[in-house]
């Protein structure tokens, strides 16, 4: 079939063939036996003149696969950065959920070591806290993986380092089960800084409770009725 050619074409970056078969009146979304779509094929392959012509032609950029992978998806697992990029541009939805809750970030974590396409992520506006089904982060997937470029990220987008899984295990339990003391003491840097943050503002919101409870009387304090 023409549409499944179309997918075929896409995914060996043939950009010419791409473009006969969509001036055809191929359907740009039509899909293969698994739900994946001539986009899809191409973002996972990392064929970003395929991937543009593809958009060009109003292809759905934030259509499933059967289970649940996206174009973005494809393109983060497989590192293609360029083809993040455009994806984005066209406006993929970097927030969209598999069916296990994962989102393209948690898959920057998981599969790439250096930070460039989490930071695409996080700069369109990619949720740093999201959690999967089984209640895992980024965060925890990165101190899991020891990178410390990529928890230093998260660490500076404000990512919560008390969240924790269905495990009862927070980021701090994953970076101590690597026995990684760089992330250990990022980790513990943060959680010191926000003891030290709330127990500040707790202080000061008891004393200007006292403070706005007592009135000045004959030189001195006296309580208002």
């Amino acid at each position: 079939m023409e549409s499944g050619r179309l997918i075929s074409e896409a995914r060996y970056g043939n950009l010419a063939q791409v473009k006969y078969l969509l001036g055809k009146g191929i359907d740009v979304d039509s899909t293969d036996h698994k739900g994946g779509t001539a986009l899809f094929a191409a973002s996972a392959k990392g064929h970003i003149e395929v991937v543009l012509e593809l958009i060009r032609n109003k292809a759905d950029v934030n259509i499933m696969t059967e289970d649940g992978s996206t174009p973005l998806i494809a393109a983060t697992c497989n590192g293609h950065l360029g083809v993040v990029k455009a994806l984005i541009k066209g406006k993929a939805d970097v927030n969209k959920r598999n069916p296990n809750y994962a989102t393209a970030l948690r898959y920057a974590s998981s599969y790439n070591e250096d930070t460039s396409i989490m930071n695409e992520l996080l700069d369109a506006g990619a949720d740093f806290n999201v959690q999967e089904k089984i209640g895992i982060t980024p965060l925890m997937i990165s101190c899991k993986k020891g990178r410390l470029d990529q928890v230093h990220m998260l660490l500076k987008k404000g990512a919560d380092v008390n969240l924790k899984c269905k495990k009862n295990l927070k980021a701090l339990d994953y970076a101590n089960q690597q026995e990684n003391t760089d992330i250990i003491e990022a980790l513990t840097n943060v959680s010191n800084m926000v003891v030290f943050i709330f127990t500040y503002l707790m202080l000061f919101y008891m004393s200007n409770l006292f403070f706005t409870s007592t009135g000045y009387k004959d030189g001195g304090y006296s309580w208002k009725c």
